[in-house]
């Protein structure tokens, strides 16, 4: 936002929104350098992002900072830039497509039912200090190389 859009968005919106901050800004030493500075804090983002961040505020959406003064500028950049922020890793999950549905293959099935028919046993095993886990894996890897033999993987 330029110099002229901030200034003109400070004095139109932000200070009719909370006029405690312009209440405030009148009392001070050099109103147009602090009401000229608080235009360059807003120079990053645009005339909607800061409308949004009063709307937000003014709505209840999200709750204002207290004590708005020194950081009233501030402020309103940094809520603007996070819900850019936001907006774009919203548009960015949604560019990402759905993963299609795995295929469930009688490889998988095999695999669950190997699982549970042997290497749970296996490990059960181990628990209750029947074998050791050097064993039950060696047992594991057994079972697993002759399933892969007589499916052919």
């Amino acid at each position: 936002m330029t110099e002229p859009e901030a200034i003109e968005f400070l004095s139109d919106v932000a200070f009719v929104a909370f006029p405690s901050v312009r209440q405030w800004l009148l009392t001070t030493d050099k109103y147009n350098a602090t009401i000229r500075y608080m235009a360059k804090t807003l120079a990053e983002i645009n005339r909607n992002e800061a409308d949004a961040v009063i709307d937000t505020w003014v709505c209840g959406k999200i709750t204002p900072p207290r004590y708005l003064r020194d950081t009233f500028a501030l402020e309103i950049r940094a809520c603007a830039l996070e819900q850019r922020r936001r907006k774009a890793e919203q548009q960015q999950r949604e560019a990402i497509p759905e993963p299609s549905q795995p295929k469930v293959s009688i490889r998988t099935i095999r695999g669950c039912e190997l699982w549970t028919a042997y290497w749970m046993p296996l490990q059960a095993a181990v628990a209750a200090g029947e074998i050791e886990n050097k064993e039950a894996l060696r047992q594991w890897q057994a079972i697993l190389d002759s399933e892969s033999a007589r499916i052919k993987l």
